[in-house]
């Protein structure tokens, strides 16, 4: 910063093009400091277009107060690149707000009530509302579901009569209208899941080959989309033979499965050349608890955008996935909530995704061999 005050020729526009580049980690942190902000200020006044399209960029992670003025002032560039990306980034500060908005006032909102509830009667009574409220939410959805089924019967009686008068050639509206009620069908399947009762049988199995078995069925739903070879994701797999847990078999290689899906997702987007894509999956026995991670090195997200993504509330579609039903993630959480487990991650833009799963560790009984 006082290098470039003094003389700012004296650094090479390549090196300070790649100075404002790394600048994305500094204003994504809670708190950037002054000088990186000052440093922001200067490389958006640069007479090298190149550096201030790489500040343009980042502009959306700016704090109000700083945001607002070098908005102002890139959106009226001279440069059409520097313009263009001033615009994107005032385009997701304007997104982000609105999502905002959404939160609070639909999660957010209930959190906010369920903690008064705590406050004013007690843990319990804010557990069981809690409890009240995700009945509720599948009694609603199963009335859709019943809706939707009847709604499908017709939509595919209707596109199979098309096909069967005398259309030799499907149309890209018929191929289209086909690919829709796959995925409604997907989407009920999912919504039908979220409103069955979870009592699962339990039984002794080999951590290590759930992982496995979950880790094939997250491959196959992966060749089906076509959107990444999950050969081009290197796997590496952390999990002691040793590590045994009592759980329904089903419900949790479902539950995998689905996390494991959103990670090799993580690589649908662009990924640096030199990067190597990778997924790692690791377990330990700590507190009491059974814990799996699934880290990949991802896209990732802002933490403020994982924490929405990654709310357990049903029907909140990932729509950078054409085929998100919004049921999954709600599914898996629900799943491995069943047997008294948890779920918790992390995140970061252009740095990837880590899932850590929970499960408590439950006496053998006697009976078992």
């Amino acid at each position: 910063l006082a290098t470039l005050r003094a003389r700012r020729g004296s650094i090479p526009w390549p090196k300070r093009q790649k100075l404002a580049e790394r600048l994305r980690p500094e204003l994504e942190s809670p708190r950037p400091s002054d000088d990186v902000l000052a440093l922001v200020e200067l490389l958006a006044a640069d007479p090298k277009a190149d550096v201030r399209q790489s500040i343009a960029t980042v502009l959306h992670l700016l704090p109000v107060e700083r945001f607002e003025p070098l908005c102002q002032h890139l959106t009226q560039d001279p440069n059409d690149l520097v313009r263009n990306a001033a615009e994107r980034a005032a385009r997701r500060r304007r997104e982000a707000k609105r999502r905002d908005g959404k939160v609070r006032f639909g999660s957010d909102d209930i959190v906010k009530r369920l903690r008064s509830i705590e406050r004013k009667h007690g843990s319990a009574a804010a557990r069981e509302s809690w409890q009240l409220c995700e009945r509720y939410t599948q009694l609603l959805v199963g009335s859709m579901v019943h809706d939707l089924r009847s709604l499908l019967t017709h939509l595919k009686t209707n596109i199979a009569a098309v096909g069967v008068q005398g259309v030799r050639r499907r149309s890209p509206a018929a191929e289209r209208a086909n690919a829709d009620v796959a995925f409604l069908e997907r989407t009920v399947r999912d919504m039908e899941r979220f409103t069955q009762s979870l009592k699962p049988g339990r039984a002794r199995r080999r951590l290590r080959l759930l992982v496995e078995r979950s880790l094939e069925t997250a491959r196959e739903a992966i060749r089906e989309n076509g959107e990444i070879d999950p050969a081009s994701v290197d796997v590496q797999i952390n999990v002691s033979d040793d590590i045994v847990v009592k759980v329904g078999e089903h419900l949790i290689v479902s539950a995998l499965a689905n996390i494991f899906k959103n990670a090799y997702e993580a690589f649908v987007g662009p990924v640096g050349q030199d990067a190597t894509r990778q997924i790692s999956i690791a377990a330990a026995i700590r507190g009491g608890a059974t814990e799996l991670t699934i880290a990949d090195n991802g896209m990732g997200f802002s933490q403020e955008e994982a924490d929405v993504l990654f709310q357990s509330t049903p029907g909140r579609r990932n729509k950078t996935k054409r085929n998100s039903t919004g049921y999954g993630l709600p599914n898996a959480i629900r799943n491995i909530a069943a047997h008294n487990g948890t779920v918790s991650f992390t995140s970061q833009e252009g740095a990837g995704t880590t899932v850590r799963i929970r499960l408590p560790i439950e006496e053998r009984e006697e009976s078992q061999p």
